[in-house]
């Protein structure tokens, strides 16, 4: 098989190898006696170059290389007879965005790099361009101070805003909002690349190496650009602007404990507490208030559904005055015989106390 011709990668055809008629040594590396079928190899009759690469070479080395192929993620560099290096799109500049590494290199191409990592078991080799030289953005960031006035060279222009170089390999952006431009004015009539330019340092990025700028604060006095450079940062990053808020440690007069002053954002979000519970408790007790006349109303009308039993006591008190039940009616007439008789017996004593008396 072609890949057993050689350790080095490149080969692409058998004939780049070997010809029809030569004699050539092989070493048999399988027989399938089932199929009939016999594999060979040429490269195993050679040693592995990979084997040794980590004896030769150390990370941080600087070796000389010819450039065998281009790609857009990165270039790869002959390191010896079957040993390739890649040097990725990020290791080629410190400060520059490599989009396409054809525009920077070429085939046969001889550069000089720094050994980044090797790794035999896998075949892996990583070179690096910008590790030659030191990092320069410590250098080039203390230069830019926040507040700071400058001047630079366009160097490219965009919608959103120009590019400004700030230092030999580096570009800051000033957005089209710090440019000054009236409405309905653009960029790309306004300003054109290669031109001076006055700027001020607004806010530099260390994680992300970005710098922002500004056209139009470069003419404030120096009180009008510390607060205006202060409020574009706060614009940028409300959030950590917030959580740095200062607090003031005093005394206590009652207590003599250590108490902190709230700030204005602790006094805003403690009252905005403190309304969220305001309006808790009202919404609740508005609540209950509801319920309770809902209670009353039930029963009300449970009251009103229900008949009312005094009234309908006197009117059976009422009736049962008008026609007495057979009890009272006996009672009745047994004091209507004993007042009769009382009346009769009367009588007859007046009748004797009469003849008495004749």
């Amino acid at each position: 098989h072609i890949s057993e011709m050689s350790w080095s990668k490149r080969i692409k055809h058998p004939s780049k190898i070997v010809s029809i008629g030569d004699e050539v040594e092989v070493m048999i590396l399988g027989v399938d006696v089932n199929t009939k079928r016999i594999s060979l190899g040429i490269k195993q009759l050679e040693e592995n170059p990979w084997d040794s690469i980590g004896e030769k070479y150390q990370v941080g080395d600087v070796i000389k290389g010819q450039v065998r192929n281009i790609t857009d993620f990165g270039i790869f560099v002959a390191v010896e007879e079957g040993v390739d290096a890649l040097i990725h799109v990020s290791d080629i500049s410190w400060m520059e965005r490599i989009k396409r590494p054809s525009e920077n290199f070429y085939k046969g191409q001889e550069i000089e790099a720094k050994v980044l990592q090797i790794d035999p078991d896998d075949e892996k080799f990583s070179l690096g361009i910008k590790q030659l030289i030191p990092d320069p953005w410590d250098e080039i960031v203390a230069s830019l101070v926040p507040g700071s006035r400058h001047t630079g060279t366009i160097t490219k222009i965009m919608n959103f805003g120009i590019f400004v170089r700030v230092d030999k390999d580096f570009d800051g952006l000033i957005h089209v909002s710090e440019l000054g431009l009236a409405h309905g004015e653009r960029a790309y009539d306004m300003f054109k690349v290669d031109e001076p330019i006055n700027y001020v340092v607004l806010s530099v990025d260390q994680a992300n190496r970005k710098v922002s700028l500004s056209k139009v604060a470069y003419d404030l006095d120096e009180e009008e650009l510390e607060r205006y450079v202060q409020n574009s940062q706060a614009a940028k990053h409300p959030s950590s602007q917030r959580q740095e808020a200062p607090t003031e440690s005093t005394s206590s007069p009652l207590t003599g404990d250590s108490a902190t002053l709230a700030t204005p954002t602790d006094l805003s979000e403690k009252q905005e507490h403190q309304k969220h519970v305001a309006d808790s408790d009202k919404l609740e007790q508005t609540t209950e208030n509801k319920s309770e006349d809902t209670v009353e109303d039930t029963a009300e009308t449970s009251e009103k559904a229900q008949p009312d039993h005094e009234t309908i006591a006197s009117e059976n008190g009422t009736e049962e005055s008008q026609e007495p039940s057979p009890d009272e009616s006996l009672s009745q007439d047994h004091q209507d015989n004993n007042s009769a008789d009382d009346l009769g017996d009367s009588d007859k004593k007046n009748e004797v106390d009469q003849e008495d008396q004749s």
